[in-house]
């Protein structure tokens, strides 16, 4: 039997991370599959670890770091906060965006932006990736292509996970012993370490506490709160031609954004400067037909509307069990969740109200072109929270029950706020790491 000091479970990048800190120590790094990344309201778990590098990584183009207000509730003071940000800012070589908005192909158009939406002044997004503007794409099929190509800056560790689908702990004397799955072949296996830290994503790990608390009965207490009180931003995108202005095309979805709190709502407009898809454009030329493709090739425009969805503690992830009704020390295959209706109910509130409020307030209309017949309406696939401090971890990111397990995924979060969970999820990874010895 081999006892491993510390299983650090997900192949994503917060585990990717976790594990480049602990090269060299007696550690176990696993994970399960990875072939794709969806952002529906029904999430595949099995997609959100892996092997490989993983869409986040591809895709951590654009970052926005959370305010002072959003971190009240980490269980940190703002100076550590702030020193986490900064060393990250360092480690993983992250810039401004600034550098491409001052470029002669983009500074005409942010400034035309500044001026149609001025009641904010624009702000910048960060990059992992190589600040430059790339080459200029007609449509966003080649421009995708060529995204997904590209290697972020940070992609330093050789260390790659085993593969283990990890399905429940083993508790014995009010700690975990060993972790339970299967490999690549199926073969049911047992991971034995002294401490765990889970990285999954955040469905993952509370399927994974959930497995485990519905098999041990650790604290039904505690297993009534794993799932509730998670949050979302969900978001509106809008398509526009500005017809007195070229959008240039950059090597980045976004790299500008404005934040507005109107009545108590908190929402965010982000500027797209990619490439129109040229299914779209099909399309829109046959309701459209005064323009053509050039139209679009040089003046399309995406504008997406991210509102903050507080944390709500009713909100619950269902998981739903596709095997049937399990049998005795039968574990669930972790498929899929779904949220709840309040949830949606919400959804629906927030979205009668932000869009009402753009046509009406915010969206020029002596220069642009709105697009959209309808309004799509989905989620950022940033979803956060079920198994938050303070109520099932302490001030270390460990468990209450479970005192040698540590959540640094975005599970650990109470609100996403308006931003990529990614810097606050690696900042937890810090915070977990700074209590290991």
């Amino acid at each position: 039997m081999n006892m491993y000091d510390i299983c650090v479970i997900g192949g994503g990048l917060v585990g990717k991370y976790i594990a480049s800190k602990l090269q060299g120590k007696n550690i176990a790094w696993v994970s399960s599959e990875y072939p794709t990344f969806t952002s529906t309201q029904s999430y595949q778990l099995a997609q959100y670890l892996g092997r490989k590098d993983t869409w986040q990584e591809k895709a951590f183009g654009i970052i926005s770091w959370p305010e002072d207000d959003d971190m009240s509730y980490f269980p940190v003071t703002l100076k550590k906060w702030q020193r986490y940000c900064d060393e990250l800012r360092e480690e993983l070589n992250i810039k401004s965006l600034r550098e491409i908005g001052a470029s002669p192909s983009c500074s005409s158009a942010i400034d035309y932006l500044q001026k149609q939406f001025s009641r904010e002044p624009l702000r910048y997004f960060e990059s992992a990736h190589q600040t430059f503007s790339g080459p200029d794409f007609e449509f966003r099929e080649a421009y995708g292509e060529y995204w997904m190509k590209q290697k972020p800056q940070w992609d330093f560790l050789k260390l790659k996970p085993k593969y283990f689908h990890a399905e429940s702990f083993f508790i014995d004397r009010g700690k975990a012993t060993s972790i339970h799955g299967y490999d690549d072949k199926g073969r049911r296996g047992v991971i034995y370490a002294k401490k765990f830290i889970v990285a999954a994503h955040t469905p993952g790990s509370i399927a994974l506490l959930q497995n485990t608390y519905d098999g041990f009965r650790v604290n039904e207490q505690t297993r009534d709160l794993i799932g509730r009180g998670f949050s979302e931003h969900p978001q509106l995108s809008f398509g526009f031609l500005s017809l007195k202005q070229d959008i240039p095309r950059t090597s980045l979805p976004a790299i500008c954004y404005q934040d507005y709190e109107v009545e108590g709502v908190r929402f965010r407009l982000e500027f797209h400067f990619t490439p129109p898809r040229k299914d779209l454009v099909e399309l829109c030329l046959k309701r459209f037909p005064q323009y053509t493709a050039d139209h679009f090739v040089k003046h399309f425009i995406r504008i997406a509307a991210v509102v903050h969805i507080p944390n709500i503690r009713s909100h619950r992830l269902y998981f739903l069990i596709q095997s049937g009704s399990l049998e005795k020390g039968q574990l669930w295959d972790n498929s899929s969740y779904k949220i709840s209706s309040f949830f949606y109910k919400s959804l629906d509130i927030h979205k009668k109200f932000l869009v009402d409020y753009l046509q009406k307030e915010i969206f020029p209309t002596q220069d642009f072109v709105l697009l959209n017949e309808h309004f799509p309406w989905y989620f950022a696939g940033h979803v956060s929270g079920g198994a938050a401090y303070p109520d099932v971890l302490d001030e270390r990111f460990f468990l209450h029950d479970l005192p040698n397990v540590a959540i640094a995924s975005a599970a650990a979060l109470a609100t996403n706020g308006l931003f990529n969970p990614a810097m606050p999820v690696l900042a937890c990874a810090k915070h977990v790491l700074s209590h290991i010895h």
